[in-house]
């Protein structure tokens, strides 16, 4: 468990709060400082098949486990608890049910800082339910501060970036929220005190949102069917929404009443995606031609590529995109269907607005409806 926390490949966001680094944290295995200083926390309830007690310090329960702590539950097909070691080490389908999250792996380790849990550990096919996100990788790491969540980090297996050379879909940390996914070589997610703030996904980044797939049709490529962002590192940046607003947004229109919470929209919404080191974006709008129809008529494309493209939220929709460095792209608008095409002939198309939209501009200012919306 520590060698492959201290190892494992990690991009860290440069401008993270001051939250625990993992480059810098004790690994899960280490011992507290002062034993005899360290007063009790609450009791560990046990059950399983078969425990085995030795002294206050070490207990190991195998067959169909559960511990239950506090506001903790954690089950597994065996259960090894170490003081001295500062680890809870749990094998074979794993989980842990936290207050605002769900953790499973074919091993997870609990590191103890003292008697408090500050670090969780999860490996071989890991994921995590939160409330906003999923999240699935080959490790993933929770850091607490006062039994609250911090940061998480999704990291590749430390063999993976060989193996993905020849599979590029093994062992990457995949982010999943609503019709919006993220995926990279790693994946931090900042919420100090558990107030989701960012994502900052580093190593050949991608995002992608199906929000839109109603603009789809058959004849679409595959590589047009989403709207998507990539570049070498992708950081999405959260706000919450306001609770009065959220409650106005969710009110039944039959009955008149809000919707019981559990129903209620997200608490944050995206305020920014930004794209960095050789981004790449394309998204789908409707075609310009008024009359088309979304899912009959193919809608318009929209292609470009800079050192970095930052596309900024209002209210939770796009408000516009911003290109910064040496910007190069095109816009393609469909060819009308064979019934209009005699008004096409009758009207010529604006070659200014279609194809290559190469510029020298430091940064170029685009409007529409990017990744996201």
């Amino acid at each position: 468990g520590a060698a492959a926390l201290a190892e494992a490949p990690v991009v860290l966001d440069p401008v993270a709060p001051d939250l625990p680094n993992p480059a810098e944290t004790e690994p899960i295995a280490t011992a507290p400082d002062e034993l005899d200083e360290v007063e009790p926390g609450s009791p560990y309830i046990v059950d399983g098949d078969r425990i085995f007690i030795q002294g206050d310090g070490y207990f190991r329960a195998t067959g169909n486990v559960e511990i239950e702590r506090d506001s903790l539950n954690a089950f597994a097909d065996s259960v090894e608890y170490d003081q001295v070691a500062g680890r809870i080490l749990l094998q074979g389908s794993a989980r842990v049910d936290g207050p605002t999250y769900d953790l499973v792996g074919g091993t997870i380790t609990l590191g103890m800082d003292g008697d408090d849990i500050d670090q969780v550990q999860a490996v071989h096919d890991a994921v995590l339910t939160g409330e906003e996100l999923v999240l699935k990788s080959p490790e993933i790491r929770i850091y607490l501060i006062d039994d609250l969540l911090q940061r998480l980090i999704a990291v590749m297996a430390p063999a993976a970036p060989e193996a993905v050379a020849a599979d590029t879909s093994a062992a990457r940390p995949l982010a999943e929220a609503d019709d919006f996914e993220l995926t990279a070589d790693s994946i931090e997610v900042i919420a100090p005190g558990e107030a989701l703030q960012r994502i900052f996904a580093g190593g050949t980044a991608r995002s992608v949102s199906r929000a839109r797939d109603s603009l789809n049709v058959d004849l679409l490529p595959e590589v047009a069917r989403t709207d998507w962002l990539e570049g070498d590192t992708v950081i999405v940046t959260f706000v919450p929404v306001d609770t009065l607003d959220r409650v106005e947004s969710v009110v039944d229109a039959a009955e008149g009443e809000p919707l019981a919470a559990d129903t209620a929209q997200s608490a944050y919404r995206i305020d920014k995606i930004v794209a960095r080191g050789d981004a790449r974006s394309l998204y789908r709008l409707p075609p310009a031609d008024t009359t088309g129809v979304a899912g009959v008529d193919a809608p318009a494309v929209h292609y470009v590529l800079g050192d970095e493209i930052a596309i900024i939220m209002a209210d939770g929709e796009v408000d516009y995109m911003e290109v910064t460095g040496q910007t190069r792209g095109m816009h393609l608008e469909p060819v009308p269907r064979v019934e209009d095409s005699l008004a096409a002939e009758a009207e010529p198309i604006d070659t200014a607005t279609v194809g290559d939209t190469a510029t020298a501009s430091d940064t170029t200012t685009v409007g529409g409806s990017p990744p996201g919306t």
